[in-house]
């Protein structure tokens, strides 16, 4: 039996279950289990592998769109020193006009 707390081994040992029940449905079916019973576990089975799999790709979009934000963040403090270095030189013989400058 699978001990882990990790949700692809988990998905698999959840996947080879109804296999393994299908096989002796009649004598497990005797013991109170529903015949059914495979064909439930394989769906929510099938239902954790989605959500397992939209959860990757989401932790994919957010990492791309953190580095994506990154870059264009970088871009933004380039461009302000670029503009800070061309305007300094005017700004400092009006000392009002730099003091907005640098709030």
């Amino acid at each position: 039996m699978y001990r882990k707390k990790h949700g692809g081994g988990l998905m698999q040992v959840a996947l080879t279950i109804p296999e393994r029940l299908e096989q002796d449905i009649a004598r497990f079916a005797e013991r109170g289990i529903s015949p059914e019973y495979p064909a439930r576990l394989r769906a929510t089975a099938m239902a954790f592998k989605t959500v397992i799999l939209e959860r990757g790709l989401e932790l994919g979009r957010r990492a791309s769109a953190t580095k994506g934000m990154e870059a264009e963040m970088s871009l933004g403090y380039a461009s302000m020193r670029n503009l800070n270095t061309l305007l300094r030189p005017t700004l400092e013989r009006s000392p009002d006009l730099l003091a907005q400058w640098e709030m």
